[in-house]
């Protein structure tokens, strides 16, 4: 840099925070954004475990369920395309371009874009206004097309999921289970299952490059939502039973391709253990076991676990003293 420059950095720094602004933020997105999910309501989904019984409570209860969701599949979308979205998907990618550049601002940033009035919650009832659980097909038909997840769609999904980390790592247990405001419990529950399912089927798809998934922007942020919820409900519950299992799953099939040496079905086992039940984690371990431990002692090699094993436990999810 010039060091005829260094004098007006101070300046320079100063019209910067302006760009996270509250008044800034509000005339950029925060309005816009507001107007657009006005009568916008995040999808339902039922945070009580499934009842076996055939009370009449409980009867009319899915009568109740069977009607709304009847509702919401009559409902319009906006098309991921659509003149509204690209507005806000461009201011999105601004910021997030900001984000990545000035790194050491990082943390301005975010408090800005997360504590500013409702833009983050009307930012998260946009998404779920474009198209079933958010918009999933349209956003994986456009990832299949865009490997390098370089558009700014994408942009804008990594922008909302760097913020929600950021909000979601410092609410406390009160905020998040009794206050509930503006984000209630049934919104995490979808949110959660949206990056499930997305990352899922992104990765099953081979839609991700996976010799640098590891350092793709989009699955890492993603992914670190997604885990960040996932911990929050193993600490406290939140989700209905069986919430973070895969219904897609066949075990049977999943054990097949690991045992062919399958990339994907290995990636998820290594990201996403929880997508299949702790009991098959559990059987998977003790076979990988026994037939290393059965091969070692044919050949006349001992063998240590900690040696062998110094993280598959915990990639599997699985505790072995």
């Amino acid at each position: 840099m010039d060091p005829s420059l260094h004098a007006s950095m101070p300046h320079i720094k100063i019209q910067l925070h302006l760009l996270w602004n509250v008044e800034i933020i509000q005339i950029m997105l925060g309005n816009y954004l507001s107007e657009l999910v006005v009568g916008t309501e995040a999808p339902f989904q039922n945070l009580s475990p499934t009842q076996n019984s055939f009370s009449g409570a409980s009867f009319f209860k899915k009568v109740l369920e069977n009607r709304s969701s009847k509702s919401a599949t009559q409902k319009t979308y906006r098309a991921l395309g659509s003149p509204e979205v690209h507005r806000v998907v461009l201011i999105c990618s601004l910021y997030h371009t900001a984000l990545n550049t000035l790194t050491q601002l990082q943390l301005d940033i975010l408090t800005g874009l997360c504590y500013q009035n409702t833009m983050l919650y009307d930012l998260w009832l946009f998404l779920c206004s474009l198209g079933p659980n958010c918009g999933m097909k349209a956003f994986l038909d456009h990832l299949a097309f865009n490997t390098k997840c370089s558009a700014p769609e994408f942009q804008m999904l990594q922008l909302f999921a760097d913020c929600m980390a950021h909000y979601v790592t410092i609410l406390d247990d009160m905020e998040m289970y009794e206050q509930q405001n503006p984000f209630k419990l049934n919104d995490f529950v979808v949110m959660s299952n949206f990056l499930n399912a997305f990352l899922y089927k992104a990765v099953l798809g081979n839609l991700f490059d996976f010799k640098t998934i590891q350092s793709n922007p989009l699955f890492q942020s993603l992914h670190t939502l997604l885990m960040l919820l996932y911990r929050r409900d193993c600490r406290r519950n939140y989700t209905p039973a069986g919430h973070w299992l895969v219904k897609d799953i066949k075990v049977s099939a999943f054990m097949a391709d690991l045992e062919k040496g399958r990339r994907a079905p290995q990636l998820l086992l290594q990201t996403m253990p929880h997508i299949i039940p702790h009991e098959d984690r559990v059987r998977l371990f003790r076979e990988v076991h026994s037939e290393r431990e059965n091969y070692a002692r044919s050949n006349g090699i001992g063998v240590r676990l900690s040696s062998v094993y110094p993280d598959y436990c915990t990639q599997v999810g699985v505790c072995v003293f």
